[in-house]
């Protein structure tokens, strides 16, 4: 078994740490409301946990946040801060228990109730 992560990141790009050749795949892809809207997702959704290597703010930057009403979210903060985006939003940061063992790149965030 290799001594590195073995993920998308670790493959592509300047992260690519095998000494092997790679072969790049020209793929069509959707945004998240069309997905969404192809696989009749719920307006409703209760748990939303995105973690997609460095690309979660494409994902919520183009998330329709009027349409698509989420409770709590799990987002992987590695190097953002969504804080503010999703405050704007109507969501709040919600602070672990120290007795909770969590990712410490992973932040929750929920909805705040009137």
């Amino acid at each position: 078994f290799p001594s590195h992560d073995t993920g998308l990141s670790n493959t592509i790009g300047e992260l690519y740490t095998r000494n092997q050749d790679f072969i790049n795949y020209q793929v069509q892809c959707l945004d998240i409301n069309s997905i969404l809207e192809k696989y009749n997702i719920p307006l409703d959704i209760d748990f939303v946990s995105l973690d997609i290597e460095g690309s979660e703010n494409q994902v919520l930057d183009n998330w329709n946040f009027d349409k698509y009403k989420v409770k709590l979210w799990c987002v992987e903060e590695n190097n953002e801060n969504y804080e503010s985006l999703f405050n704007f939003y109507g969501y709040q940061k919600l602070i672990i228990p120290s007795d909770f063992q969590v990712c410490n790149y992973n932040s929750f965030y929920g909805k705040q109730m009137c």
